[in-house]
This record gives structure tokens, C-alpha cells and sequence, in this order.
């Protein structure tokens, strides 16, 4: 899809890719779960009259594998460098800071991680000038400890990573790792935002962009009070609690520990992993 002159977008097996273009100059944000989604993208381009090879910038929102794993065949497709947090940068240039705290069957699934040297730190919001093109890059922590998303202004268009998710999701927000507070933060860096399409990781374009946030913003804000009026019926298990709330299961225990730190929620039992444990007010 295309929104204004000089950004498109697609939403690729995985996960939303897109591209900001100026001049002959590209950036790209993200890279999709599989080194073939990448050898597409440099098609797409092609069908647009784009020259791969003026791939300037790869932005990683975040180091998540169905964002980066493109990385490398694109920049050896291109030439192009790629952009990240100093938060997500480990993950994405090292397979054994990929690999901590995945899942064998996780690990099993997936196409091998390609690790892909990342070219340009940022440890804070930045913009990234590039002959036309002035992309300003927020920090947004939350889904990740070094999420961002990328706005460009002449458009209005965001792109959001897993900040933000689009319609048609079944989940009302999004997987939060790093605190709710965080990622509530965020959001609110967000509103401020003139936004004429919100362009996110998972989901379709929102046209209504703020809205969105906004909404992200009340349903997070939410959640403590709505686990803990359920546990306040029963003693519910992590994951019943994804059910009924319609919230990803890890946001769930984000906020769970959150609580228990708080003194308001006690796990019944204390060994057994996350997802089966079962929680009960305190």
C-alpha cells in the first residue's frame, strides 16, 4: 500500500514492513522473519521503480526475530545500514543473546537467526536526515527495553513496531515486557503526534492513529483492575486470565508481578512456570 508520495507499506507473513522514500533515497523499516521476505521486498521495490541499491537505512523497531531476521540478506542485497536501539542491539547482532530465554520449540520453528552487525546505535530519540528525508526516531520502551517507532512528518505516517498494534487484532494491546508504566509512558510520547496513518507491526493501517493510542493508553491502564476484580471472584491460573482479558500472556505476568510487588496478588503456587501458575489476591 502506499500512503502519500513517499511511503509504502505491507504486511508480510509475519509481520508489517515499510519504506520511506525521497529522491531516489530509501529507508526501510524492519525486516520480516525470513531471509525470502527480504529478497521480496527488494521485488516490490523494483515494481515501484525503486533501486534496491539506494537502500541507505535498515530501523529495526525492536529486536524481535519476525522484525530483524531480513537483516542480512538486505544489507547484502543493498548495502545498507542498519539502525537500532543500544537496548535491542545485543539481540540482534549475537545468536546467543538471541537465544536466552527462547523456548527449544520456539527456536525449533523458526528459520535459523542470521546475527547482522548493527551499524548505527541510538540510545535516545534522534532524527535521521538523508538528503529529503528527516525521519524523527522515538524511544519507546515497553514491548522491548529498546523499542522505537519511526515517524515521518511530511506524511504523517508512524510506524509503530509492536508499540502499537493495528485492527483486526484479537488482542487489545500489546505484549508488554518491560512495565505497563513503561510502556503506558510511551504511548502518551505518542498522542502528541499529527498522524494521518498509524503503520504498525502486526495488524492492518489505522487511519485514525491517535484514537488508537489512545485506546492502547485506557485498555493498559485497565488491566490491574480488571485481574484483580477476577481474582477477587477465584484464584485464576496466568493463562486464564489471558483468556478472559484478551491480553497476551506474557502482559499478563508483567502485570502480575507488578501487582505482587505491590503486595495486592500471591501465587498459590511458586515453582511451577508462569502460564500455569495461579494467582489469588493477597
Amino acid at each position: 500500500m502506499k500512503f502519500g508520495r513517499n511511503v509504502l507499506f505491507w504486511t508480510g507473513m509475519y509481520a508489517g514492513s515499510g519504506l520511506v522514500f525521497v529522491r531516489g533515497r530509501i529507508v526501510v523499516v524492519d525486516t520480516q522473519m525470513r531471509r525470502d521476505q527480504a529478497s521480496l521486498m527488494v521485488e516490490l521495490m523494483k515494481l515501484h521503480r525503486l533501486n534496491p541499491k539506494n537502500v541507505k537505512y535498515v530501523i529495526n523497531t525492536h529486536s524481535d526475530l519476525d522484525h530483524v531476521n531480513g537483516n542480512a540478506e538486505l544489507k547484502r542485497l543493498s548495502g545498507a545500514k542498519i539502525l537500532a536501539h543500544a537496548e535491542d542491539a545485543p539481540r540482534i547482532e549475537s545468536a546467543e543473546q538471541r537465544a536466552m530465554g527462547q523456548p527449544k520449540f520456539m527456536a525449533a520453528r523458526n528459520e535459523p537467526f542470521e546475527p547482522c552487525k548493527v551499524d548505527t546505535v541510538i540510545k535516545d530519540d534522534t532524527e535521521l536526515h538523508l538528503g529529503g528525508i528527516a525521519l524523527r526516531i522515538l524511544w519507546t520502551p515497553g514491548h522491548t527495553p529498546g523499542s522505537i517507532c519511526v515517524y515521518d512528518e511530511r506524511s504523517g505516517c508512524l510506524f509503530t513496531g509492536d508499540t502499537v498494534l493495528g485492527s483486526g487484532r484479537s488482542y487489545e494491546v500489546p505484549l508488554i515486557r518491560l512495565s505497563s508504566k513503561a510502556m503506558v509512558e510511551s504511548l502518551k510520547r505518542l498522542e502528541g503526534l499529527r498522524i494521518s496513518w498509524l503503520l504498525p507491526g502486526h495488524g492492518d493501517p489505522v487511519k485514525d492513529g491517535r484514537k488508537r493510542i489512545a485506546d492502547s493508553i485506557k485498555a493498559i491502564e485497565q488491566i490491574p483492575k480488571r485481574i484483580l476484580s477476577m481474582l477477587e471472584e477465584r484464584a485464576r491460573s496466568s493463562s486464564e486470565l489471558s483468556e478472559e482479558l484478551l491480553v497476551w500472556p506474557q502482559t499478563v505476568d508483567t502485570v502480575l508481578l507488578e501487582l505482587e510487588k505491590q503486595s495486592r496478588v500471591r501465587r498459590i503456587e511458586k515453582e511451577t512456570p508462569q502460564l500455569t501458575r495461579t494467582w489469588t489476591v493477597a
